[in-house]
This record gives C-alpha cells, sequence and structure tokens, in this order.
C-alpha cells in the first residue's frame, strides 16, 4: 500500500484541528462522494469505476461523467458542517477523494465509496438541487 492515506489523513488532522470549530460559522461546503454499486463489489466496482472514469476522459473526452451512473455508481453530497470531529471532517474528506491503490477503498456508513469526481463532477445550481444525492 502506498503512504498517501496516512499522509494525507495527518496532514488534514494538522491543518483543521485548530480551525474545526470555526466550520461551523462557514458558508455550508458540500463534499461529493460516489456511491458503489451493490451489485458489483468493491474490488470490481473500483476497476469498473476507474475504467469508465478513464473512458469518459480520455476515448468520450467527456467533462460531466455519465457512465458511470449507468453502471449504478451514484453521487452523494454531505455538508462539511455536519461533521462532529476533526476526525469526521478528514474521514470525509478521504471518502470524497478514494482513489485507490493510492488510498484504500473508504466507507461512509459501512459502504464503500471512491472520488467523488467519479460520477459527478460540479455543474449547475439545478443539478446540484436534486435532493435524492443529499444527506
Amino acid at each position: 500500500m502506498f503512504p498517501h492515506y496516512r499522509i494525507y489523513r495527518q496532514a488534514l488532522l494538522d491543518i483543521y484541528g485548530a480551525e474545526f470549530p470555526s466550520l461551523q460559522d462557514a458558508p455550508e461546503i458540500r463534499i461529493g462522494l460516489s456511491h458503489l454499486p451493490r451489485w458489483l463489489g468493491a474490488r470490481n466496482a473500483v476497476a469498473a469505476g476507474l475504467i469508465t472514469y478513464n473512458i469518459e476522459k480520455y476515448v468520450r473526452k467527456k467533462l460531466h461523467p455519465t457512465l458511470g451512473q449507468s453502471l449504478g455508481f451514484h453521487p452523494e453530497f454531505v455538508k462539511a458542517q455536519s461533521c462532529a470531529t476533526v476526525e469526521d471532517l478528514a474521514d470525509l474528506i478521504l471518502q470524497s477523494s478514494c482513489t485507490p491503490p493510492f488510498t484504500p477503498v473508504m466507507r461512509r456508513h459501512g459502504r464503500p465509496v471512491l472520488d467523488g469526481g467519479m460520477v459527478a463532477m460540479c455543474r449547475s445550481a439545478r443539478w446540484m438541487r436534486r435532493r435524492d444525492w443529499f444527506s
């Protein structure tokens, strides 16, 4: 395993630790995650997600991915302010940037997640209002 996870987590704790209490007074920040299709399992979903992401980026040259959602990946946007501790915030940020093999497959509420950009790049206010994607 690469050392990225340990280094990144410690950096997040160091950077946000002292400032974490002020997060509640900050403008709302939403962090995107990609939930994996249940039928694929974590290992196969990681491979499928990376393949579809690269097909869209390099073959189809799409800015906003769509293939992942057709396989069953779905986005979730989580308020940073919902984190109770700086450790929870670090976990959320790591979940939103999960890219095996550089980081382990991360889990949110027991379910594996990957980098949020795999299925939902930031688009428009209309698109962001989809309530079924928010927690």
